[in-house]
């Protein structure tokens, strides 16, 4: 008889970003082979995955003088 064994969404994530073991690695790999909510579950993470990577973070130019004054304020108190 064969245990399951589980994986969190962190082991999943980890999985996706190449950040485990060899030997968890090879787990989630088998594990995925057989088991298709895993598989659903890491499609869905990875499809998240793809769509964060092409989020372009832009401050507003409000954020860029505030930090620009308060940089300009600190530089001055400590002269």
């Amino acid at each position: 008889m064969r245990m399951t064994k589980t994986f969190t969404e962190n082991d999943l994530l980890r999985f996706i970003y190449n950040d485990l073991s060899k030997v968890k690695h090879d787990e989630i790999q088998s594990a995925v082979f057989t088991d298709g909510d895993l598989q659903e579950k890491l499609v869905e993470l990875r499809q998240m995955k793809f769509k964060l990577d092409k989020v372009v973070y832009k401050p507003s130019q409000k954020a860029i003088d505030s930090i620009l004054a308060y940089s300009e304020a600190y530089e001055q108190e400590s002269v």
